[in-house]
């Protein structure tokens, strides 16, 4: 009974430690992406010179919201970047990032 008992604790263990790091990964790296954007459109739109600034490398991830957040980043940086480069950097404005990140509250039905 002993040795039963430990080798499911030890099971236990072991899938609690392969499954976290899993489910919150994409979601941080999407965070990143959508922070360091984000700091890259407030300095254009505070009149920076998109051509000194350089543009913040993004990280990739294959789930499926990664991709469409990734997608939605780069977006957001090159409309900011077009309007710097028309000298409308008073026209550009904060990103509204459709996904939030680990900030996201899941709704329930």
């Amino acid at each position: 009974m002993k040795k039963l008992l430990k080798l499911l604790i030890a099971i236990g263990i072991i899938f609690n430690f392969l499954t976290l790091p899993v489910h919150a990964g994409w979601k941080e790296t999407v965070t990143n992406n959508q922070m360091k954007a984000t700091e890259y459109i407030t300095q254009l739109k505070d009149g920076a010179n998109p051509d000194s600034l350089t543009r913040p490398t993004l990280r990739r991830k294959n789930h499926f919201k990664a991709k469409r957040s990734y997608r939605e980043v780069n977006e957001a940086m090159d409309d900011a970047e077009a309007l710097a480069r028309a000298g409308k950097a008073d026209q550009i404005e904060e990103p509204e990032f459709v996904y939030k990140g680990v900030s996201e509250k899941k709704t329930t039905k």
